[in-house]
């Protein structure tokens, strides 16, 4: 996540299929993005935080099957070793043989991008976002809706905890317990987090994986399995808005103190990772408000307009539009004349001014100038940062949220950035993607995901299947899609494991989007999937067709 989440996306209940309508509703008065239709909510959730009103295939009844399942997929992993085509890295090691340069880089070979790994092979990622050993759910004020939940002297009272930055719903803030968490202490031990976190690598590379995606802190330099480090800029530089601010404002880079604040993020990664060949490079921020293509031009010249209301005196952003502005028009009149307004004079024009809904085509063009000098400014002193602190690792770009990004902004990223990435969530990558031809860079899906519910939750994500047999077709068929493309180089799933059935504390989000369910037991019909992807990985890729 985070994650990640079209915006829409968050706005669209569940809709049931007919074998599951015990598990979708349209309301969520409880933070839940997707809840049950019964009014009764008490007891809903049972001690291992799954739903307590139905029964399904791989559903847990006792903590004495952990150990079974434990042992069950010890088995199953020695009998599935990753696939034999991969190399240390991950990459193919049938194929073609290029020249090692000790770190991940980018080529262009037989007409497709690739990553190549640094035994010189070529490499697709496939990636697991988000994989951690903790899914808290908020409890204060809804606590009737949980059956069971652990006292001072229980051993697992360890997993309570607080959250202070809620989104939706009526608490913002509370206690939460971490049904997930609890899980892991039942079957692997108190040392569950050392146990867990040794088994992950081996997990993944059996189900066909090469990648640690976003958010995997815990992986970095882990000596098994490459990774992306995720960045985000903070600090106290200005904003602006793009008029969907769902994650927050855009940064104002004009801002001096941008650029002081992206050195200071370059400076903070961790020294482990500066120098270690299993590092792929860098994700920095994450779906950032650049505007919505196509749409109404406030919404899609949204940072335009977000400058231009403001005080020039006060705004670095306005500053630099006025610049931009008197550059090309000699003088205020040419302006007036372009746009159809009556400004007395510049001066006049730095205070703070609202356009219209409508605009002309003089307008827009003055408005895509400054997203495309926004954008630059962005994105080159990111890279500049990060070239200066780590020149080894790739600049893997902000991981622009599909459809909500601008062509400006696109294109910038394809100039300073070394993969431009994109969280896309649909059935497959064409043919929304596939202007990304046009850019001659390579690129990468940060996210995706598909989810049902059948199997107990209330939501099924951003994109939905009916069942978990449709889930895992719909994964190979998206898979294989990016595969095709000439241009992708990779794509990760998010997430690792199922989010919490009533919902993660920061916005309420409760999908069947995991590999692994609360139980941390995986769902067998992805891992077939993903294993069958894997062994034809590189075959599939390589091909002329």
């Amino acid at each position: 996540m985070n994650k990640s989440f079209l915006l829409i996306g968050f706005l669209l209940a569940a809709t049931s299929s007919a074998s599951a309508q015990q598990f979708s509703a349209p309301q969520v008065p409880h933070g839940m993005r997707g809840q049950p239709p019964q009014e009764n909510y008490v007891d809903i959730v049972d001690p291992f935080g799954q739903f307590t009103k139905a029964d399904w295939p791989g559903k847990l009844h006792a903590a004495t099957e952990f150990a079974k399942r434990l042992k069950d997929e010890s088995t199953d992993l020695q009998r599935h070793p990753a696939p034999p085509s991969y190399d240390t890295f991950g990459g193919w090691k049938d194929g073609p043989e290029l020249p090692s340069q000790k770190y991940f880089y980018t080529t262009r070979y037989r007409d497709k991008w690739w990553l190549v790994d640094p035994q010189g092979h070529l490499f697709f990622s496939i990636g697991m976002d988000s994989v951690r050993p903790n899914e808290p759910t908020l409890i204060s004020g809804r606590e009737t809706m949980f059956s069971w939940l652990p006292a001072s002297d229980d051993p697992l009272y360890q997993f309570w905890g607080s959250y202070n930055h809620v989104i939706y719903g009526p608490v913002k803030s509370g206690k939460t317990y971490d049904y997930y968490q609890a899980n892991l202490y039942r079957k692997y031990g108190a040392d569950y987090r050392e146990r867990w976190t040794q088994q992950v690598p081996e997990r993944l590379r059996s189900w066909g994986f090469n990648t640690f995606g976003n958010w995997n802190y815990l992986f970095y330099a882990n000596g098994k399995m490459p990774y992306t480090v995720a960045l985000t800029v903070g600090g106290t530089h200005a904003r602006l808005s793009a008029g969907v601010d769902y994650w927050g404002k855009m940064h104002d880079p004009f801002d001096p103190q941008f650029a002081a604040d992206v050195q200071k993020m370059a400076q903070d990664i961790p020294a482990k990772v500066i120098g270690d060949p299993y590092c792929i490079g860098y994700f920095v921020d994450n779906e950032l408000s650049w505007g919505a293509p196509g749409g109404l031009p406030r919404l899609h010249y949204g940072l335009a307009y977000s400058a231009l209301a403001q005080d020039a005196t006060a705004s670095h952003a306005k500053s630099t539009i006025i610049a931009m502005l008197q550059h090309k028009y000699s003088d205020i009149v040419q302006l007036n004349q372009a746009w159809g307004t009556h400004f007395a004079n510049w001066a006049n024009f730095k205070k703070p001014y609202t356009p219209p809904e409508k605009i002309n085509p003089a307008m827009q063009a003055d408005f895509a100038a400054f997203l495309t000098a926004h954008a630059e400014k962005y994105f080159s002193v990111v890279h500049d940062a990060l070239g200066k602190a780590d020149p080894h690792h790739l600049y893997l770009g902000c991981r622009f949220a599909v459809p909500w990004r601008t062509p400006q902004a696109v294109a910038a990223a394809a100039k300073y950035c070394d993969v431009v990435s994109f969280n896309a969530y649909m059935r497959d990558i064409s043919p929304a993607l596939d202007f990304t031809k046009d850019l001659e860079k390579p690129c990468i899906i940060g996210e995706f995901h598909f989810g049902a519910l059948d199997r107990g939750m209330f939501h099924p994500g951003l994109v939905k299947a009916d069942n978990q047999n449709q889930r895992a077709q719909m994964f190979e068929n998206y898979v294989t899609s990016v595969l095709q493309s000439p241009t992708f180089v990779g794509c990760h799933w998010f997430k690792w494991s199922d989010e919490p059935l009533t919902g993660r504390p920061m916005d309420g989000e409760n999908y069947n989007i995991g590999f692994v369910d609360v139980t941390d037991t995986p769902y067998p019909e992805m891992v077939a999937s993903s294993r069958k992807m894997a062994n034809k990985l590189y075959t599939t890729r390589y091909s002329k067709e």
